[in-house]
C-alpha cells in the first residue's frame, strides 16, 4: 500500500452510474488494531481485512470517542461525544431520547438497518430504524452494569455476566459462536434479497459479539493457532504500568489473579476469534460480489474500542493505551482511493460524519466530527479525542492524538505524553522522563480545552454518577452474574 500526501482519501475517479452507493459497515467488539495481518502480527491471519485495505483506505491514527461500549456506542448512533450526551458507562439507567443516524437517514430516504449489538442511549426500537433486528442484544442496558463508582473504586468480581471467571474464559467449547453465527447468516440473506428488491439505497449496520471476550473459540481454531500463545509485548512490571490511573484499572478488574496460562489461553483464543470474523466479512463481500452489487457499495470494517489482551497489566479495555483506544478502520468502494494508509487522525465522530456524505445527506450541525473524505491525507496538525469516564477508575482521562503525539489528561494524577510515530506500543512516557520538548504538553492540552474543560466535565460526570448510584438502590431490577443488572419494572 502507497502513502499520499496533500489529498484526501476521495477518489477523483467518478462511478460508473449516477446512483447514490449503499453502505455496509461491519462494526466488532473490542478488536485491538494491532492484533491483524495488517500491521503485521507475527501469528493472525486476516487475509480478507488485508484485501478491503488493498482495495481501499486503512486508517492507522484512527480513535473510538471512549474505550467503553455503551459510551462509544451512543456516541455513535447520537453522533454526540459522551460528555455531550452524559453516557459515561454501561449503565443506561436514565436513556436518553436523543435522535440517531439511523432515524435521521431513515427519513432521507436511506433504508437503514441494524443488527447486532445495540448498548445505545435508549431502547432499540424507538431509535427509528427502517428494521432493527438486535437478535441477543438487550434492548437497552438499563441498569446495566453497577460497578461504575468512582469514589470509592469498586473491585469487580472475577465472575463475568455470562457466569464465568474471566480467567478461564478461553478455549475450545461447542458453538462459540452462537451469537454472531445468526447475525451474519440474517445479514448475507438480507444483501441477497431485500438489498436487491430495494429502489433506495440502503445502510446496514452489522454489530458483532466477537472479538470481545469471552476468548472461547471452535476447536479447529483452537488448534490453528497452537502456536500463538505468546505473551503481551510489556507487561505489569513495566513502568507504564505503574501510573496510578492504570493500577487502579488492574485492581477493579483483579488482573493479578491473571496467570501465565491464562495469558495465553486468553491470547491464543482472542487472536482465533479475529480469523473466524474475517472469514466471516470475506462471506458478506463474495454475496455482494455475486449478486452484483459490490462495485456500488461502500464497506467500512471498525470497532467500537480496543482490547489490552495483557499489555501494561491490563485486559479488556478502559485504558487510553493505543491497543485500547485506537481501533481499525478500513473503507473501500466508490468514492475511495484504493492502496492508501493514512495517518491523520481522526475518531468515530469523523466516521458517522463520513456516512452522511456518502449518502450526500443531511447531518445535524450540532453533531461533531468532520467527514473523512474531506480531510487531507497524513495531515500531521489534525487532531482526535477520546475520552473515559466508566468503571475502574477514580479518574476521568483524555486523550489528545495529533501528528506524532498523543497526549494523556488524567484528572489528579499525572499526564502522559507518547511519541506514536517512534514509539507506536508506548513503552516509553516522554513527561516522565522530561527527554521530549515540553511545549508538546502545552501545546496538545490547548487542542484538549477547544473540546472541553477537562477538569470541570471530571465533577460533572462524578454528579451524574452519584444521581445513577441513588437509582440503584430504588430496586425494580433483575440482578445478573457480575454486577449486572435489568429493569423488571
Amino acid at each position: 500500500m502507497n502513502k499520499h500526501n496533500q489529498r484526501s482519501v476521495q477518489s477523483t475517479t467518478s462511478r460508473q452510474n449516477n446512483k447514490r452507493p449503499n453502505v455496509l459497515m461491519i462494526q466488532s467488539d473490542e478488536h485491538s488494531p494491532f492484533l491483524s495481518s495488517i500491521e503485521g502480527h507475527k501469528h493472525i491471519q486476516t487475509p480478507n481485512l488485508q484485501k478491503l485495505a488493498d482495495r481501499g483506505c486503512y486508517f492507522q491514527s484512527h480513535y473510538t470517542v471512549s474505550p467503553l461500549c455503551c459510551p462509544a456506542r451512543s456516541s455513535w448512533f447520537t453522533g454526540q461525544r459522551p460528555h455531550k450526551s452524559q453516557v459515561y458507562n454501561n449503565s443506561i439507567v436514565f436513556p436518553k431520547a436523543l435522535p440517531t443516524i439511523g432515524g435521521i437517514l431513515n427519513k432521507q430516504g436511506i433504508y437503514t438497518v441494524h443488527i447486532g449489538k445495540v448498548d445505545g442511549h435508549m431502547k432499540a426500537e424507538d431509535m427509528g430504524y427502517s428494521e432493527m433486528h438486535r437478535l441477543w442484544s438487550p434492548s437497552v442496558q438499563d441498569p446495566g452494569d453497577m460497578n461504575i463508582s468512582r469514589s470509592p473504586v469498586p473491585v469487580r468480581s472475577l465472575v463475568s455476566i455470562d457466569g464465568v471467571a474471566r480467567n478461564e474464559m478461553y478455549g475450545p467449547v461447542e458453538n462459540p459462536f452462537k451469537q454472531d453465527e445468526p447475525a451474519f447468516k440474517l445479514t448475507a440473506n438480507w444483501l441477497a434479497t431485500k438489498a436487491i428488491e430495494l429502489d433506495q439505497p440502503w445502510f446496514v449496520s452489522l454489530n458483532t459479539s466477537k472479538p470481545h471476550f469471552p476468548c472461547f473459540t471452535s476447536e479447529e481454531l483452537w488448534n490453528k493457532y497452537e502456536s500463538c500463545q505468546d505473551l503481551p509485548e510489556f507487561d505489569a512490571s513495566h513502568p507504564n504500568a505503574l501510573h496510578p490511573v492504570t493500577r487502579s484499572l488492574r485492581d477493579h478488574f483483579q488482573v493479578d489473579q491473571y496467570d501465565e496460562k491464562a495469558l495465553r489461553g486468553i491470547r491464543r483464543g482472542y487472536v482465533a476469534n479475529v480469523d473466524w470474523l474475517d472469514s466471516k466479512i470475506g462471506e458478506l463481500v463474495a454475496v455482494l460480489e455475486e449478486t452484483g452489487q459490490l462495485d456500488n457499495t461502500v464497506i467500512i470494517y471498525t470497532s467500537d474500542h480496543g482490547a489490552m489482551m495483557g499489555e501494561f497489566g491490563l485486559q479488556w479495555k478502559c485504558s487510553m493505551h493505543e491497543t485500547s483506544a485506537r481501533v481499525p478502520l478500513i473503507i473501500t468502494g466508490p468514492g475511495f482511493e484504493q492502496g492508501v494508509i493514512n495517518h491523520t487522525a481522526t475518531d468515530s465522530m469523523d466516521l458517522q460524519a463520513t456516512i452522511f456524505k456518502i449518502f450526500n445527506a443531511e447531518r445535524p450541525d450540532e453533531w461533531d466530527g468532520e467527514p473523512i473524505q474531506s480531510l487531507t491525507i497524513n495531515d500531521n496538525n489534525r487532531a482526535s479525542m477520546s475520552e473515559f469516564h466508566g468503571h475502574g477508575t477514580h479518574s476521568s482521562s483524555y486523550l489528545i492524538r495529533r501528528g506524532d503525539w498523543k497526549y494523556v489528561y488524567h484528572f489528579g494524577e499525572p499526564a502522559q505524553l507518547f511519541n506514536i510515530a517512534n514509539d507506536p506500543r508506548e513503552s516509553i512516557d516522554a513527561v516522565q522522563t522530561a527527554i521530549e520538548n515540553p511545549q508538546v504538553v502545552d501545546d496538545l492540552h490547548s487542542v484538549l480545552l477547544g473540546y472541553l474543560d477537562p477538569d470541570k466535565e471530571y465533577h460533572r460526570a462524578e454528579a451524574f454518577i452519584n444521581k445513577q448510584l441513588e437509582e440503584f438502590k430504588t430496586g425494580g431490577f433483575e440482578m445478573l452474574s457480575g454486577g449486572h443488572a435489568l429493569r423488571t419494572q
